[in-house]
């Protein structure tokens, strides 16, 4: 931006920071505006005893070392660890500002869309001292997504939409923004258009350096529930075996938002717990059936 531009083409720039990312190496200024005082403790489920949920099966991947050693910290050590998760966010914040206030300087602010968003949450101590991502709980699925810009509809500036959403539909919506033809095989849809989905979906494969990965993890989520479904087996050849033995997890997120009371074996979530998951299964057959084709001229015979 310092050094000029083609103006005779779009402006498209893409920004991304490891921040807040371990190790939490903070320059001091930032780890000062908080107040470790006022930092919140972790906090997590008492599972010693538990074996229902979609960590366990496969704890080769999801347990660490590092969980014992978490274990063994002082209630200050932990809340220094999310100060200075904080302070990472701040920081990123404070870049981040940078770039818009000298786009307003360039005077391409006013004609830019801008999309903030994240790839994944942070775990941060929760589930028994879990960090970074590798599962389907809401520290580690949910992210901040923002859009702002002069293509944004008047009614729409400044409101907070809690509708589902997903990273599938940034596509969409850069399309829609730049008045570009839809896509309809795109899995997404564009956050500018209605809603479109009654639910949030994602997926969990593994760690991601397995040589064969794992029976694969699916979960659902709507405002008030979250169901997922796995299966208890570390090898994915024997998936098909064990079609009838898939476990689950069920959250009333409304009144269980840290995801601690396992619902999916309660009979009187039956209904909710069947819902869900024909909603599950629908998602995945739709998108399953959207998927990219060439034009019929360039087919081959």
């Amino acid at each position: 931006m310092d050094n000029g531009r083609d103006k005779r083409r779009p402006l498209f720039l893409y920004l991304s920071f490891d921040s807040p990312h371990p190790g939490f190496n903070v320059p001091a200024k930032y780890e000062e505006l908080y107040d470790i005082n006022e930092i919140p403790d972790i906090n997590s489920p008492g599972w010693e005893n538990s074996l229902e949920a979609h960590l366990f099966p496969n704890a080769h991947i999801y347990e660490h070392p590092h969980q014992k050693i978490w274990a063994k910290k002082t209630e200050e050590q932990r809340k220094l660890t999310t100060l200075r998760y904080y302070a990472l966010c701040s920081f990123v914040d404070d870049m981040f500002g940078k770039v818009l206030n000298k786009l307003e300087q360039i005077g391409e602010l006013e004609n830019s869309f801008v999309i903030f968003v994240s790839d994944h949450g942070e775990m941060l101590g929760q589930m028994q001292y879990r960090f970074s991502k590798y599962c389907l709980y809401d520290g580690s699925v949910r992210v901040p997504l923002i859009i702002a810009g002069p293509q944004i509809p008047e009614k729409q500036r400044g409101t907070v939409d809690d509708r589902p959403a997903e990273l599938v539909d940034i596509v969409p919506t850069i399309l829609d923004i730049t008045g570009s033809a839809e896509m309809p095989e795109l899995p997404g849809r564009s956050l500018l258009k209605p809603p479109c989905r009654k639910g949030c979906f994602s997926e969990y494969h593994g760690g991601g350096g397995e040589q064969i990965q794992l029976p694969p993890t699916y979960m659902w989520r709507t405002r008030e529930w979250k169901l997922i479904l796995y299966l208890p087996c570390a090898d994915i050849t024997d998936a098909m075996l064990s079609v009838d033995n898939v476990r689950g997890e069920l959250y009333h997120l409304t009144d269980d938002p840290n995801e601690w009371n396992n619902l999916y074996f309660d009979e009187g979530c039956r209904d909710i717990r069947e819902e869900l998951t024909r909603e599950l299964l629908m998602h995945l057959a739709c998108v399953w059936a959207k998927y990219p084709r060439k034009p019929a001229k360039n087919r081959l015979a």
